[in-house]
């Protein structure tokens, strides 16, 4: 089988236009990893307030019938019994808005996987309102072999709930193409291993063995390290700075509005956390989409660690967010980012038209 064809679309470009027709322009099995954080289904109207860099951004979050195509979920009934099955479920729990909403998901999901290679990561970033029925629908289009994590994003937001627990927590859900993935171990720091750090030593029992751990040989008192009660002592000068990071990611902290990177986006999330993701799922190099680019978060965190990126976002401020932040965070020229309102032509198949 021959290799897919090369991106048919420049790095460093934002799209403005409906990401649904853009995703279909793109080539298949030409991306490496998507990070998505789309509508939530909360049946609000956000908008950025006057006065910030994002003045004018606004989307209704609310789904009717005229927001979707019928004759898609029809043909789903046929194509993907399952996935037919599990927005037909969701508009029955939960109504029809519902029922639209994840129509509308399914649409571009279904291209997201397309367009994703083998080796690719996806990771979709929703809140409790949605996660169940998103996992089933991620389920049904990527396979449930290749679920990895549900990611739990807690944090503070300085709420004050009177009838129920305060409700402080994203969810991401982790899906690959294949079970050929890339994945680079990320680590972080906690209290303990920074005390451990700064007094250069640790020390454990093993099979009876006692030994101490050496993170810092300059810190480290001689009389420790000629301490008779070790059996044996270990270099950890050369090992992670960390531990292993779990799906429970308490580390990153919601991003007050006083925050130097809050451009003012109602739902604007922090670098840090796309950050990690792109780290963890891709390569110096790699290619990431982000379909709901917004605030251009994941295009600053992209550009950061040394990858490619695409961008699409349905507001006209997309572009100018990622061109002001290329410049203000980064240092960088505005004009790197390409801005297009067309639907690229596909090299591999051929440009599928809305």
């Amino acid at each position: 089988m021959p290799p897919p064809p090369p991106p048919n679309v420049a790095n460093r470009t934002i799209f403005t236009g409906d990401n649904l027709y853009v995703l279909r322009g793109l080539n298949t099995a030409s991306i490496d990893l998507i990070y998505l954080d789309p509508p939530f289904n909360t049946k609000k109207q956000w908008r950025a307030p006057i006065g910030t860099a994002a003045e004018g951004a606004e989307f209704q979050d609310s789904w009717t019938l005229k927001d979707v195509d019928l004759e898609t979920h029809e043909r789903l009934a046929v194509t993907n019994p399952a996935l037919h099955d599990v927005i037909r479920a969701g508009g029955s729990a939960r109504g029809d808005t519902t029922m639209w909403y994840l129509l509308m998901m399914s649409e571009r999901l279904l291209e997201m996987q397309r367009v994703l290679k083998p080796t690719g990561s996806i990771y979709l970033h929703c809140d409790p309102t949605e996660s169940h029925s998103l996992k089933l629908m991620m389920d049904t289009i990527f396979g449930s072999d290749n679920f990895r994590n549900e990611i739990v994003w807690s944090y503070n937001k300085w709420t004050n709930i009177s009838r129920y627990f305060q409700r402080s927590n994203d969810i991401i859900l982790f899906y690959t193409k294949t079970d050929n993935y890339i994945f680079n171990k990320q680590y972080v720091m906690t209290d303990h291993k920074k005390a451990v750090l700064d007094r250069g030593y640790d020390s454990n029992v093993v099979n009876g063995v006692r030994q101490l751990l050496v993170y810092d040989w300059d810190i480290i008192p001689n009389k420790v390290k000629k301490d008779p009660k070790y059996d044996r002592i270990v270099d950890m000068s050369d090992k992670p700075k960390g531990v292993a990071a779990a799906q429970v990611w308490t580390d990153i902290q919601y991003l007050a509005s006083a925050a130097k990177e809050r451009v003012g986006y109602p739902t604007q999330k922090p670098v840090a956390l796309v950050e990690r993701i792109i780290k963890a799922s891709s390569k110096e190099g790699d290619l990431v989409l982000d379909p709901f680019c917004g605030c251009a978060t994941a295009a600053i965190a992209a550009e950061k660690e040394g990858r490619q990126w695409i961008g699409i976002d349905i507001s006209h401020k997309a572009i100018e967010l990622v061109q002001d932040r290329l410049h203000d965070e980064l240092g960088l020229p505005s004009i790197l980012a390409n801005h297009r309102t067309d639907i690229p032509q596909r090299t591999d198949l051929g440009n599928l038209s809305p």
